[in-house]
C-alpha cells in the first residue's frame, strides 16, 4: 500500500479486523470525494481481503464509529472556542 497504509502502520492503534456484518436491512447511497491514492489503497485492501470496495468501506466506517472520541469545544476566558 502507498502513503495511507504506511502512515497508519506507524501508529499504535487498534487493528481493523474483518468480522461479520453488524448492519443489515435498508441502505442509502452516498457520494464521497477521496484522494485517488487513497482509493487505490482501498481497492488494494478490498482485493486482498476478498471483499468489495463497498463492504470494506462500510466495515471501516463501522470501525471508526466504534473507536472514535469526539472532543467538544471549550470556551476560554476570552469567550473564544477551543478544542
Amino acid at each position: 500500500m502507498s502513503g495511507y497504509g504506511k502512515e497508519m502502520s506507524a501508529l499504535a492503534e487498534p487493528v481493523f479486523r474483518l468480522e461479520a456484518r453488524k448492519y443489515t436491512g435498508e441502505t442509502s447511497v452516498i457520494s464521497v470525494r477521496l484522494p485517488k491514492e487513497m482509493l487505490r489503497d482501498i481497492d488494494s485492501a478490498a482485493g486482498a481481503a476478498g471483499r468489495t470496495r463497498n463492504e470494506l468501506l462500510t466495515m471501516s466506517l463501522e470501525f471508526a464509529l466504534n473507536h472514535m472520541e469526539i472532543i467538544k469545544e471549550k470556551e476560554n476566558e476570552h469567550g473564544d472556542h477551543q478544542v
